[in-house]
């Protein structure tokens, strides 16, 4: 790998490997089956159920050869099953096809977050000012003329001023949801 110009790290047993991972959060990983203290099953698992990891690429590289090791790894999450001994190509090319996958996906997923900051900037200002041009009307209207109106309409006021500040208040929940997500 390093001669193809990719930068690895190596781990003596799943353990070690399990721990690198989660530390460097590489853009692939690629695990024997059968390692000492945790074998690659395991690793894969738990990699599976950590947000941070969850969508690394994952590639077993092992000399277990059935189909049914090999459908194993795939029910539980791998990209990949390449089989001892395989060649150098191979090897490459599973690597290439899986950090072209990541960096198709990592696109998408950046268009979708471009695409959204883009519309939430176009409409925020109107989404804003809707619903506090109503409170602001309506609370000047009760300020200046609340001694004219009936207790009936100051509570159908009070309630479309309530109904605009919910409002105001779900769309900037909303707003810092999307920038927690953006961040």
């Amino acid at each position: 790998l390093r001669f193809e110009d990719h930068q690895a790290i190596g781990a003596p047993n799943g353990v070690i490997g399990l721990q690198l991972a989660r530390e460097y959060l590489p853009d692939l990983i690629l695990c024997d089956i059968m390692m000492p203290e945790l074998d690659g099953y395991s690793v894969l698992l738990e990699l599976r159920h950590q947000p941070a990891t969850t969508e690394i690429p994952f590639i077993f590289m092992t000399a277990r050869a059935a189909k049914t090791d090999q459908r194993t790894g795939m029910e539980l999450g791998a990209e990949d099953y390449l089989t001892k001994p395989f060649t150098h190509g191979e090897l490459i090319s599973a690597v290439q096809t899986q950090l072209d996958k990541r960096a198709a996906r990592t696109s998408i997923i950046r268009q979708g977050l471009e695409d959204l900051r883009e519309r939430i900037l176009t409409t925020l200002p109107h989404e804003l000012n809707t619903p506090l041009t109503g409170i602001l009307g309506y609370s000047e209207f009760l300020s200046t003329d609340s001694d004219t109106l009936s207790s009936q309409e100051i509570a159908r006021i009070a309630q479309t001023i309530f109904r605009s500040a919910s409002r105001l208040q779900r769309l900037i929940e909303n707003y810092l949801a999307y920038m927690q997500i953006d961040l």
